[in-house]
């Protein structure tokens, strides 16, 4: 891990003496302070992660804060260091009890793993600038000896829709596949222990989106042989889910799709009405995947099996949600499901979201993809996604070759974001009833990977970038200055009036 000492970006003495220590971003790691006085002192220190846009008087205001990390209280007969032992998010601290004359120097050792090579991204649109950059900074923050959704909330491999989002971050930033593949296999062996069970259901099948991502950009072929076994079990499990209608029916739960409230649900833990065909949607695609994968490896009847399986599955998709008379999918089946903690009694109404009818357009299962994605983008009376799931939706406007119409422009609901907070990225838009969100996660931070991949028009043709393609494209912007990291060095591309490439000689390019 690396370690480095970053300074305050500003003291203030409040009117009540507490002192405030604000950092000019969010970073992830331990406070350390030095305090000289004679007296006898009894000190609280609160760690907060704050909205560096606002006012001293806002950021007091707690809506400006999420949960506070720790707080400390120190007591000293006269003079004391102290340095925190556990990491976390720091963007402010408030010191209580210390005068500041008696301060000698407080700062924080940011905390973050190696950086091998630092991708960049620069354009026209100052906003698309700002929301790169902190996105890229978040995504460096919950890097640590394992991947965090982020530093304040630590859910320890658990929560592998951040990492997938985390990952694409990472390679096209800081050119490190590494992290991604200690994880990859710490997670197998989590689930190995479990059977194929993990808290999110859904995010066991993403498991192997984040395997075959990081194939294609490490070139790593030995780790399908490490994880063989537990793509066999999960697929096995996940085969005794399906109903006798061929799509998921008997899932421990359907969890996870998004947060998002909708009546007395939420889509983290969603009934059938609102699960069931996002689940069924994952499941195609991690057959998708797991085909490729046998076939790589050379199993041609697992990969025919995951062929025929997914076939089937496709059939039974559009059978079941295909709603004619609305011409896209609905999100369930009202019929009867099991109950438990996190799975609710069904709902009855039927309900019609943006996630169902993206996830039918980005893995093929509609094939007429680029008209429901204009649904998608066009119909409000959809159930919205919040900058999680919009991931999923940037990747199916490419795809579809809508992103010229509406790629930029949803990108840029992220300025929201970025001027509430530019220190770290939002978890979410709008604030929830009952939820405290933070300021330093990774799963709302698609735009640093989505800006310099959809620009570029970067596809690769084979794994570990021995050969790629490049469509560029600057959606209406007047230019781009893009590094993206590889194996074999940085490609680096200036586009605009003219368009400049240093690629390296160990790349074959298609395209230009």
């Amino acid at each position: 891990m690396i370690k480095e000492r970053i300074n305050p970006h500003e003291i203030r003495v409040l009117p009540d003496g507490t002192l405030l220590v604000d950092f000019d971003k969010i970073y992830s790691g331990y406070f350390s302070i030095k305090v000289k006085s004679s007296r006898n002192i009894c000190a609280e220190i609160e760690v907060k992660e704050t909205n560096a846009n606002n006012s001293i008087e806002d950021k007091l205001d707690s809506k400006y804060f999420v949960k506070s990390n720790d707080k400390y209280h120190i007591k000293s007969n006269g003079s004391f260091e102290y340095c925190s032992t556990l990491i976390g998010s720091i963007g402010l601290l408030l010191l209580k009890g210390i005068d500041a004359a008696e301060l000698c120097e407080v700062f924080v050792v940011f905390s973050h793993y190696p950086i091998k090579l630092e991708g960049n991204f620069e354009c026209s649109d100052k906003t698309l600038n700002k929301i790169y950059q902190v996105g890229k900074h978040t995504v460096n923050i919950c890097r640590q000896s394992i991947e965090l959704d982020s530093p304040n909330h630590q859910e320890n491999l658990g929560c592998i829709g951040d990492y997938i989002i985390e990952s694409l971050v990472s390679y096209y930033c800081f050119g490190d596949t590494t992290l991604s593949r200690f994880d990859i296999i710490r997670i197998a062996e989590y689930m190995r222990m479990n059977g194929g069970k993990m808290f999110h259901t859904s995010y066991s099948l993403m498991w192997i989106y984040m395997l075959y991502d990081y194939y294609m950009f490490s070139g790593d072929r030995e780790i399908f042989a490490t994880v063989r076994d537990v793509i066999d079990m999960l697929l096995d499990r996940f085969a005794t889910y399906l109903g006798d209608n061929g799509v998921i029916e008997n899932p421990p739960n359907y969890m996870f799709i998004d947060w998002v409230p909708v009546d007395r649900y939420n889509l983290h833990h969603p009934p059938k009405a609102l699960g069931q065909a996002a689940m069924t949607a994952f499941y195609y695609h991690a057959l998708e995947l797991a085909q490729k994968i046998y076939l790589n490896i050379g199993d041609i009847a697992s990969a025919e099996q995951c062929s025929l399986q997914a076939r089937l599955v496709k059939l039974a998709f559009h059978k079941n949600f295909y709603d004619k008379k609305k011409q896209i999918y609905c999100c369930g089946l009202n019929t009867e499901s099991e109950v438990n903690e996190w799975l609710p009694q069904n709902a009855d109404n039927k309900y019609f979201s943006v996630h169902v009818n993206t996830l039918a357009a980005l893995y093929g299962l509609s094939d007429d993809g680029k008209r429901i994605m204009q649904i998608v983008m066009e119909n409000n009376n959809l159930i919205k996604a919040q900058p999680y799931f919009m991931h999923f939706v940037l990747e199916a406007l490419y795809q579809c070759g809508l992103f010229e119409k509406y790629g930029i422009k949803t990108i840029k609901r992220w300025q929201k974001q970025v001027e509430e907070c530019d220190k770290g990225m939002k978890e979410a838009w709008g604030d929830f009833l009952g939820y405290n969100y933070d300021y330093s996660h990774g799963w709302a931070t698609t735009p640093s990977y989505q800006l310099p991949s959809k620009i570029l028009g970067l596809k690769i043709l084979e794994p570990g970038f021995k050969k790629i393609s490049l469509n560029p494209n600057l959606f209406g912007l007047d230019f781009a200055n893009i590094s993206v990291p590889t194996p074999f060095g940085c490609i680096k591309c200036n586009i605009g009036k003219t368009n400049l490439y240093q690629i390296p000689d160990e790349i074959e390019v298609v395209g230009l």
